[in-house]
Parts: structure tokens; sequence; C-alpha cells
């Protein structure tokens, strides 16, 4: 009987930790502000409060200039998977650069890119 008991308490504690811990990553953070930026056709875009760890793609028209207004240092990439870096722009700074097929942020103070959790268009 004190081993059930002990198993019952020791499956609270393993759900409860489970619970703690998806809790947490599901509270996804976010840049604060607003990415905005210029496509290789012209077309003027923004990402505002844009999430970490998300790569923003570029579809079939590249990124080719932007204006940090966020809190979080935006990385430009070649690709459109956030694979090959090609650019960093600051948090405040502007830049015209070759191509870019997305963009994404990792966190405040992040000095090179992360680990991608999603894609999105955008």
């Amino acid at each position: 009987m004190l081993q059930l008991k002990r198993l019952a308490q020791l499956g609270v504690t393993a759900v409860a930790a489970t619970a703690l811990i998806g809790g947490l990553s599901a509270n996804a953070e976010a840049a604060t502000g607003t990415l905005f930026f210029t496509t290789n056709s012209g077309a003027q875009g923004q990402l505002h409060d844009p999430v970490d760890g998300v790569c923003y793609f570029f579809d079939n028209d590249p990124a080719v200039s932007a204006l940090n207004n966020t809190n979080e240092t935006a990385f430009f990439f070649t690709d459109t998977f956030c694979n090959t870096l090609g650019r960093v722009v600051p948090s405040g700074a502007a830049d015209s650069f070759p191509p870019q097929g997305s963009v994404a942020f990792f966190g405040v103070g992040a000095q090179s890119p992360g680990q991608v959790q999603a894609h999105t268009r955008a």
C-alpha cells in the first residue's frame, strides 16, 4: 500500500513538472517594436512585435533594406528557411543589403542566430 501511495505522489509530481515546463515554453517571447523592410520589387512591409525564434520569410520577393525599430537584433538570411546568415541589423539601425530571403529574432542581447522554432510569411 505504501508503494502505491509513493507511486501516486511521483505521478502527481511528474504531471505538475510537465505542466510547468509546457506552460513556460508556450509563452513565446517577442521583440517590442516594428521592423520596416523594403523588398526587391520596391514593396514596403513591416513586422510588428515579431516573435523570437520564428523565421519570417519573404516568399518570392526578398528584402533589400530594413529599419529595425525593435528592441532586438534582426538576423537576415539569404535563404527562406533562416539557415544561411546574410546580414545583421541591430536594434535602432537601418541598412541596405543584397536580397535576403528571411529574417528572425532571437531575444534581447542575442549576438548570433539561435534555433528557429517555426516559419511564417513576413
